[in-house]
């Protein structure tokens, strides 16, 4: 299936969360596998977000106010608009603010490996080449992978999983960062409040 892609980085606004730098940037993906090609033609279809690239490992930090799962349009003015619609709505104080909110949550070992064993009845996790990575990457990645003591604070968590997503084609792979992006923000609530989860229980 061909893709139709672009990401800007807007070199202004660059951000620090536990020591890793993050630009601002904006994208989109038209997927041609979403058309009938053969039929008359109508309005095409992206998806688009502005969110966060961290630099480290040019992983994509999209938050769900930050992405638009599906815009159709008729002209590229038609984009132009909508995408403005949805760089209005984009809350960027509170994206960072959840995203730095992360560092301060953290699994011990035995929490990740009950959490891993969730995620491989997750239904959109099930990949065995994603868990791998995921894994692998936990005990040997020099940024994100775990501390001395076997724990892992949420931040880094957060990048493993987006790490993991980049094997994804570009239009699930925005998807899957979303989700990504509000998981570890509801593990980090669960945690805030002393409420079970479904993930660590």
């Amino acid at each position: 299936y061909e893709r139709c892609a672009f990401l800007i980085d807007l070199p202004n606004i660059v951000e620090v969360i536990n020591g890793n730098e993050l630009s601002l940037s904006v994208g989109g993906v038209r997927a041609y596998n979403q058309e009938n090609l053969y039929s008359r033609k109508s309005l095409e279809k992206f998806k688009v977000f502005i969110g966060f690239k961290n630099k480290v490992c040019t992983n994509l930090c999209i938050s769900t106010d930050g992405f638009s799962n599906e815009i159709r349009i008729g002209s590229i003015d038609e984009l132009g608009k909508q995408m403005e619609n949805l760089f209005l709505s984009y809350n960027r104080e509170r994206h960072l603010e959840l995203m730095q909110r992360m560092s301060g949550y953290r699994f011990t070992e035995k929490q990740f490996a009950h959490f891993l064993g969730r995620l491989r009845m997750y239904h959109h996790m099930t990949k065995s080449e994603q868990l791998q990575v995921f894994v692998k990457n936990y005990y040997s990645c020099p940024n994100f992978g775990r501390n001395k003591d076997g724990s892992i604070d949420f931040w880094k968590l957060f990048n493993l999983l987006t790490e993991a997503n980049k094997s994804s084609y570009i239009d699930t792979n925005l998807e899957r960062n979303v989700n990504a992006y509000e998981l570890i923000n509801h593990l980090g609530n669960s945690m805030e409040n002393g409420i079970l989860n479904w993930y660590t229980q």
